[in-house]
């Protein structure tokens, strides 16, 4: 199964890649210029199997005080405001599958609407000094 969940993360990478994401591990990080941070982090179960493996998609923007960021390698649990991603959007559960059965590409074209989903999330907060001002006025809650 990590063959297989590995090919996943490079045809993520590959669909991200050109939107200026950088990848490592399994999270994917976007630098914007103004410091704000936004990264999409697949998150497997830990009772995954050697014949089925399970993964939830978590999203989250991050910043810190200046204009730049020292904690490159943030995590998603780092980041000021994140969010589960639901896969009731596409009818099931939040947790997608992979398993010897399941072809890499229509798993792939599953999750493809749920990054949608992720972009129009992420232009919820299209600059720090937006994000700090929703974080502030209490409308930040209702994304997270």
């Amino acid at each position: 199964m990590d063959k297989n969940f590995n090919e996943l993360l490079k045809k993520i990478y590959a669909l991200l890649q050109p939107l200026g994401y950088r990848k490592e591990a399994s999270n994917y990080r976007l630098f914007c210029s103004d410091g704000l941070c936004r990264i999409i982090s697949i998150q497997r179960n830990k009772w995954n199997t050697n014949e089925q493996c399970e993964f939830l998609i978590n999203i989250g923007v991050y910043f810190e005080k200046g204009d730049t960021v020292s904690k490159r390698n943030f995590k998603e649990y780092d980041c000021q405001i994140r969010k589960r991603v639901d896969n009731e959007k596409c009818g099931k559960s939040e947790w997608w599958y992979l398993d010897y059965n399941t072809t890499i590409d229509e798993l792939l074209k599953s999750i493809e609407p749920i990054f949608l989903y992720i972009k129009e999330w992420f232009s919820l907060f299209p600059s720090k000094e937006m994000t700090i001002h929703k974080i502030l006025d209490g409308t930040a809650e209702r994304y997270s």
